[in-house]
């Protein structure tokens, strides 16, 4: 009798796919099965589960009541706070936020990344095996990170550049710890680490960020890794070594300091003894005859008394060919006018001008 009463209530609920209460969690779909026996919830077509700061998309569901925890079958999609992690299949424990996804995509969403250069830049890790170790913490197994477009299978995905690793953990403050991690080009290892400390997301902590790949006609292939070191709260230094086949090594310094809301600043140094013998860059009649080149830019505010505020504006340059030769990165000329114009309010004289 109670076998007949559990299938005429499966059967109910699957005919209205009124959404289901669980705990926190609401679960809708096309159709919804109810097992009372087994205490067993399950979902299909257009599967939604949703909390209040997690969301699960997937095709179907099966939620265990007495352990709280919903197989999925996908393609899936579970987001939290911006992020985004796809899949073909997988678990989670809706009380502890563990589980597991097959063929893992997570999405880090753009602004969690601390580079510069990659504040607008979704990264990419993939992973045949994902698992979730509460909010915001993931770990996987042999790892692909990058920013370029990917695909799926992992095997087939040859992006520009990419990081791989055998074992990755993302923790909720922002870092990722990595062991045994490449650095690629297309398919071809050019660097590795045993062990790498990388910030993955907007907080402060001191370690490698991403790097960035160039290749062109004057540069040759080249790229930069920068190193940003978090001294305190008031004061931070990121280094960005840049390394090109055919101009040598450019060195880029950036820092900033706060000491209260109004009293802050920011200095910007790049630095290149160029080996490129051509003096005349884009014909235009201008003529360089300096091998050490550079472009040093600072702006202060600083409040000495109550009423009396003072504003310092500093930008040296060796050359104007300068500016339009290493326009793009972090420490090129417009990303470095919009950092300049969201802090203080005034960006840089037009390159154009000079």
């Amino acid at each position: 009798m109670g076998s007949i009463f559990a299938l005429l209530l499966a059967f109910w609920v699957s005919f209205w796919a009124l959404p289901v209460q669980a705990g926190r969690w609401q679960i809708k779909a096309q159709k919804l099965f109810y097992y009372a026996e087994t205490k067993i919830f399950v979902a299909e077509g257009e599967v939604i589960i949703a909390g209040e700061d997690f969301t699960v998309f997937c095709q179907r569901a099966r939620y265990e009541m007495e352990t709280k925890t919903v197989y999925l079958w996908g393609p899936l999609t579970i987001t939290t706070d911006g992020d985004k992690l796809e899949g073909q299949r997988g678990w989670l424990n809706l009380e502890t936020y563990h589980g597991e996804v097959e063929n893992g995509h997570l999405f880090l969403r753009p602004g969690r990344v601390k580079a510069l250069a990659l504040a607008q830049t979704t990264v990419h890790v993939l992973a045949k095996r994902m698992e979730m170790r509460g909010k915001d913490r993931y770990q996987a197994e042999k790892a692909l990170i990058t920013t370029c477009n990917v695909c799926y299978p992992q095997e087939t995905c040859t992006p520009d550049w990419s990081l791989r690793t055998h074992k990755i953990k993302i923790t909720p403050a922002g870092k990722a710890k990595a062991k045994h991690l490449t650095f690629n080009i297309k398919k071809v290892p050019v660097a590795y680490s045993p062990y790498v400390s990388l910030s993955v997301k907007a907080e402060r902590h001191s370690g490698f960020l991403l790097p960035r790949l160039v290749h062109g006609s004057r540069e040759g292939t080249g790229l930069e890794w920068p190193f940003f070191w978090d001294i305190n709260d008031s004061l931070d230094l990121t280094f960005y070594p840049f390394y090109t086949r055919k101009r040598g090594f450019m060195l880029g310094l950036e820092g900033n300091y706060a000491l209260t809301a109004k009293d802050k600043g920011t200095f910007r140094i790049r630095y290149l003894k160029d080996r490129l013998g051509d003096n005349d860059y884009n014909n235009d009649g201008i003529i360089r005859d300096n091998k050490k080149r550079y472009w040093i830019t600072a702006k202060i505010d600083q409040w000495l008394a109550p009423g009396w505020e003072t504003h310092l504006d500093l930008d040296i340059l060796s050359d104007r060919d300068f500016l339009y030769e290493f326009l793009s990165g972090p420490l090129g000329f417009d990303q470095s006018h919009l950092s300049y114009l969201r802090r203080f309010g005034r960006g840089l004289e037009e390159k154009n001008t000079r």
